[in-house]
């Protein structure tokens, strides 16, 4: 429905220049690190995966982890090995109840009880991080408030016309 009355209500009019507002491709800032998009064998996976050049290695870690959690242990191990084991050596209604305790209990409880001391620490040493920003940040632009006029955000559209006033 959504997809629907936004292609309805879209018909005729003008093109919403979305590289534009995120500042990439053309519009990209000065220093910005493009986006590679060439596929090759050695970065198919990190592709896959969703790791992109702004990744720190602790980023890095955590993607392959999660990777290897759920693609190769979960659907790997835990579902296609198990399930080739059984029909060779059919398991006891006993070992099933074991085999779902440590899968789907112990395991997981494991991964979040680390996740939630990861994302404790982690949040507590970025929010210090975001108060001591902040409050050593230079000019703030009124501006920048996420309002767009004519496809174009407000910070960006006084920036260009203080452009084209010191070019007239």
């Amino acid at each position: 429905l959504y997809c629907g009355v936004s292609y309805i209500t879209g018909w005729g009019k003008e093109k919403f220049n979305l590289d534009r507002m995120l500042h990439r491709g053309a519009y990209a800032a000065e220093g910005a690190v493009p986006l590679h998009t060439e596929w090759t064998l050695k970065n198919l996976f990190s592709k896959l995966i969703g790791i992109t050049p702004e990744y720190s290695r602790g980023d890095k870690v955590i993607a392959w982890g999660l990777f290897a959690y759920s693609f190769i242990y979960k659907f790997g191990i835990i579902f296609l090995a198990v399930i080739i084991w059984n029909m060779f050596s059919p398991r006891s209604a006993a070992w099933w109840g074991y085999y779902f305790l440590i899968t789907v209990m112990i395991v997981p409880g494991i991964v979040s009880a680390f996740t939630a001391v990861w994302f404790t620490v982690g949040g507590v040493r970025d929010l210090r991080q975001l108060f001591r920003d902040l409050q050593s940040r230079g000019t703030v632009n009124n501006l920048d408030d996420g309002r767009v006029e004519g496809h174009v955000s407000l910070a960006d559209k006084a920036a260009f016309e203080k452009i084209e006033k010191e070019n007239a």
